[in-house]
């Protein structure tokens, strides 16, 4: 499994940390869903913002733009912004993890704040719009 998921090649975080859940779900017949967006997608997104990704792509992970509009502009966004967005950016500048992408490309300075936001949005809106189709598609789990 670890090299059929490219484990060394898309996460930082160790595999046999996350071994006992891997077997749990195996021995009870759980399915593991891989949510998340491609990483060489998010790097684009990282480097240019989201006008750097294929309007394809876009549309593979933000599937009711309207809807993720909408729910940007209603003030509680900015208060999940200001407590969690805006934490996570200044943990990642205090380690100093700003200029590498999430595909490893260095970057000549620091992500800006605003291409850290459009890959963190686009992390989440993508993995809730996954969740989202999995579940749609097979329902009762």
């Amino acid at each position: 499994m670890k090299s059929r998921v490219e484990w060394d090649k898309r996460w930082s975080w160790s595999f046999d940390n996350y071994l006992p859940v891997f077997e749990t779900c195996r021995e009870l017949n759980i399915p593991l869903i891989a949510l998340n967006v491609d990483s060489e997608d998010l790097g684009l997104v990282e480097v240019g913002g989201f006008p750097n990704l294929p309007r394809d792509k876009l549309q593979k992970y933000i599937i009711d733009p309207a809807g993720f509009a909408q729910f940007a502009s209603y003030p509680y966004y900015k208060t999940y912004v200001d407590y969690v967005i805006s934490p996570s950016y200044d943990l990642h500048q205090s380690m100093g993890i700003l200029r590498t992408t999430i595909t490893g490309l260095q970057l000549e300075e620091d992500m800006s704040f605003s291409r850290f936001f459009s890959g963190r949005i686009l992390w989440d809106e993508g993995m809730a719009s996954n969740a989202y189709k999995w579940t749609k598609a097979n329902e009762g789990g």
